[in-house]
């Protein structure tokens, strides 16, 4: 019992979490999983959402839309193992089923292909049964590239040429080249055929351009390649009425041969133009059906864009005028003009960072990354910070200021008591220059100050850090010091954060080394460190003790932090390690309750790949971690991606305000899911159905008007979100619409007032009407820290204190609940100190 009530109140103290506007309802152990952070490292196969006025990008975490607005912004839609393969396989959209469909570059009687309905609640894939009826295309046949197109007045797949190759038999390397047209028509079985077409043929080829003229209902064929090789210039239509036919265009002017790109080919809309390779042929009414005017897009331009020739995707947003090049880092945006064009770049804002440092400010819910090894070529170490929100799907940006010098293999931890975090030590690239240098990052100001400490432990790199939250004092142990070799450092020192002096407690050692991985343990006031298979303790109290051994049950990770990182999972009182566990990446959990037991767990979801020299910080307010920085072994570059641990179930949240009138009803909640499509509900007797669907914004607010109601009718709201973990049903209520003239009742919780609060804890809020009222203040465990009843409150805007006659509670994060009517409101809450 003494453990739990020591974790309660240094909970209530140094935590700095945001907490959901939720009832009190203790954070419970879910399974574990991996989800991808957006924007993403790498996309492959997309379609345009003609419905929604979207692009679908397909990662390898299932699919991210950008919408046509002025900002780009990428949004997680569905979370999930893709059928489809970038490299080999292709997607349409199909608008008439609302529907994607992916199949793969094997035109044969193994035809493979899947589907997922994009106006189900609960989407996913959906292989589909084929009936293949091409004569002559045996079982050992393998079409190899072949142009694809999709044709969305018939609702089929087109394909023409490829090359075939038999799968078995003495001659692999027998490839015959085809010009045949296939058809798959779509549905829930699909039927693929081999078109009849009239006139001349095109040659055998493969790897050709092919898009759907909406404006003559037909397609167009350019280029492709035969096994010669010899590049084609020809463009080529294919009617698409019965009978269908071929017709070769008679060119004003071509691209030249050999450069074509599939991936750059993209119909514009706007223009009535088909882009190709940095070339556009004119699509509109003043050509003439059989002639082929290819014009080449401006110079100055384009050239201006050095991966314009490999590009990932090109897409059209016709309501911005534009189009739009993804890269793989950036998205160029070439805005069209009359008759001139303009190009502009948006970077992905990633964090490319090998050995970097990482720190959260839970209490504004950003976290920040810095330092390292770079992106930039050759790799140089880096002296700057990044930074990106916790609470919303938003890329990295640029933090100003300047802080410690260009180093790698530096230590962080955060004095959330201070709002600051203290980064120390690291070294070069060469390991010949190292930092004994203490600096301190100022949350509020966002400004860096070199702190004065005196006398400071000898320099050093790859030491463990922790934070002594409870004595507000940085510990420092080991690491290695060149001098003129590596050489491994066994000593202890505590910066005490409070005086601002530095001490070498006679700690003892662990054995002298570097790249033990480790954590504050705040329940029973000590250090826990692993290194290379083995666990050690360092007790803080009453008073510093020994270095020593502990004893744990199961198998421990054979860490270090070149290959693993460790946090402290708060919700669950233990240390969680993630990194290298053969070709995947591994994580393990060390219980710290008697007796301290490993346990290697298996997240659902696709793990992020291997990597050296990441950063794991956790974020207990989504019971989850955050994975950022390191470098892959399989690239000598810096990785680009960050990833989200989830290891706990979090209360979903709840209805934040209500509004009515006579002639509609205005509702507005909190979804912890942000970034995930909200389906709003409304029983009105006759059983609950769907009326609305909203993104949560970036904060996590839904917010909806129902207009569609009678004076004097009762309805029920409540709030669906489907996310990777899962469909979350929750604030439900009950509203009266009144009768007569529209005069509107709100009910809101506004929070404290000035928030966060340093004198005392006044709270703003707003009655419908009057009645009893309670207020609670509650801590991150889901426990009553003060509460005051008011038998009666008038209806309107008010504040009271909530504190009054109490013990004012210690410096931290918790949440206010309210209840009145039936209602419960819950807001963020900032004690200052």
């Amino acid at each position: 019992m003494q453990r739990a009530h020591r974790f309660i109140a240094w909970l209530a103290v140094v935590t700095a979490v945001r907490a959901f506007p939720f009832a009190a309802t203790a954070l419970a152990a879910g399974p574990v999983e991996w989800v991808q952070l957006v924007p993403p490292a790498v996309v492959g196969l997309h379609v345009r959402d003609s419905k929604r006025d979207r692009e679908i990008f397909f990662d390898q975490q299932g699919l991210l839309a950008v919408p046509d607005a002025t900002t780009i912004e990428w949004q997680r839609i569905w979370s999930g193992a893709n059928p489809a393969s970038p490299a080999r396989d292709v997607a349409f959209y199909d608008p008439l089923r609302d529907r994607i469909w992916t199949v793969s570059q094997s035109i044969s009687d193994s035809l493979r292909l899947w589907s997922m309905d994009l106006s189900s609640d609960t989407p996913g894939w959906t292989a589909r049964s084929i009936v293949w009826t091409a004569p002559g295309i045996g079982t050992n046949t393998l079409i190899q590239n072949p142009a694809y197109a999709f044709d969305p007045t018939r609702g089929r797949i087109m394909a023409f040429g490829g090359y075939r190759t038999p799968l078995v038999g003495p001659c692999y390397s027998c490839v015959q080249e085809l010009s045949t047209v296939f058809s798959m028509t779509l549905g829930d079985t699909v039927t693929c055929a081999v078109e009849t077409v009239e006139g001349s043929v095109p040659r055998p080829r493969g790897s050709a351009a092919m898009t759907y003229d909406p404006w003559r209902d037909r397609m167009i064929i350019w280029g492709g390649v035969s096994y010669g090789p010899i590049y084609y210039d020809e463009t080529w239509t294919l009617s698409l009425d019965s009978p269908m036919r071929w017709t070769l265009l008679n060119p004003t002017q071509l691209p030249r041969p050999g450069t074509l790109n599939v991936a750059t080919s993209l119909v514009d809309s706007l223009r009535q133009t088909w882009i190709v390779d940095g070339w556009e042929l004119d699509l509109s009414s003043a050509v003439p059906a059989d002639a082929a005017d290819w014009t080449q897009l401006p110079v100055d331009v384009f050239d201006s864009v050095p991966s314009l020739h490999a590009p990932v995707a090109w897409f059209e947003q016709p309501d911005q005028s534009r189009i739009v090049l993804y890269d793989g880092t950036n998205l160029v945006l070439f805005t069209r003009g009359t008759p001139a064009w303009s190009v502009s770049f948006v970077t992905m804002g990633r964090l490319e960072r090998y050995r970097p440092v990482a720190f959260v400010d839970a209490a504004r819910e950003q976290i920040y990354a810095g330092l390292g090894v770079g992106q930039e070529p050759g790799g140089e170490i880096n002296d700057s910070f990044q930074t990106r929100r916790l609470d919303r799907d938003q890329s990295w940006s640029p933090v100003s200021g300047v802080g410690p010098s260009p180093r790698m293999g530096a230590l962080a931890v955060v004095d959330a008591a201070a709002r600051r975090a203290l980064v120390f030590g690291g070294g070069d690239r060469g390991e010949s220059e190292q930092y004994s240098d203490l600096w301190s990052f100022d949350f509020d100001s966002g400004s860096w100050s070199l702190l004065a400490s005196g006398n400071p432990p000898i320099k050093r790199t790859d030491a463990l850090g922790v934070f002594d939250a409870a004595h507000r004092r940085l510990i420092v142990h080991g690491g290695f010091y060149t001098n003129p070799s590596k050489t491994a450092l066994a000593d202890t020192w505590i910066f005490d954060a409070a005086a601002g002096t530095w001490s070498s407690p006679p700690a003892g050692t662990d054995g002298a080394g570097w790249g033990a991985v480790g954590i504050y343990d705040p329940v029973q006031d000590r250090v826990i460190s692993t290194t290379h298979g083995q666990v050690y303790v360092l007790p803080l109290a009453p008073t510093i003790g020994q270095w020593g051994p502990l004893a744990t049950i199961g198998t421990a990770p054979y860490a270090d932090s070149y290959t693993h990182a460790a946090a402290y999972d708060s919700i669950g009182d233990r240390m969680i390690v993630v990194g290298e566990n053969g070709s995947s990446t591994g994580v393990w959990a060390l219980s710290l309750s008697d007796p301290p037991t490993w346990t290697e767990l298996t997240p659902r979801g696709t793990p992020p790949v291997p990597r050296y020299g990441a950063q794991l910080v956790s974020d207990t307010e989504r019971g989850r971690m955050l994975l950022v920085g390191g470098q892959s072994q399989y690239r000598a570059t810096p990785v680009g991606d960050d990833w989200v641990l989830y290891l706990h179930d979090l209360p979903a949240g709840s209805l934040t305000s209500t509004a009515t009138t006579a002639s509609e009803v205005t509702l507005s909640w909190h979804a912890s899911e942000s970034g995930y499509a909200a389906t709003i509900e409304r029983d009105d007797g006759s059983g609950w159905r769907q009326i609305g669907r909203r993104n949560p914004d970036g904060s996590g607010a839904v917010s909806w008007v129902d207009q569609l109601v009678v004076p004097g009718s009762g309805y029920d709201y409540r709030l669906s979100v489907f996310s990777p973990r899962g469909e979350r049903v929750f604030g439900e209520t009950h509203v009266e619409v009144p009768h007569g003239s529209p005069v509107p009742s709100a009910l809101a919780l506004e929070g404290l007032r000035p928030n966060p609060a340093v004198v005392d804890l006044v709270v703003a809020f707003s009655l419908p009407e009057g009645g009893r009222t309670t207020f609670e203040l509650i801590d991150i465990a889901g426990r009553r820290v003060l509460e005051r009843k008011f038998d009666y409150l008038a209806p309107g805007p008010q504040t009271v204190r909530l504190d009054e006659g109490a013990k004012r509670p210690a410096p931290g994060l918790y949440f206010i609940r309210m209840q009145h009517g039936g209602h419960v409101l819950s807001a963020k809450a900032v004690v200052g100190s």
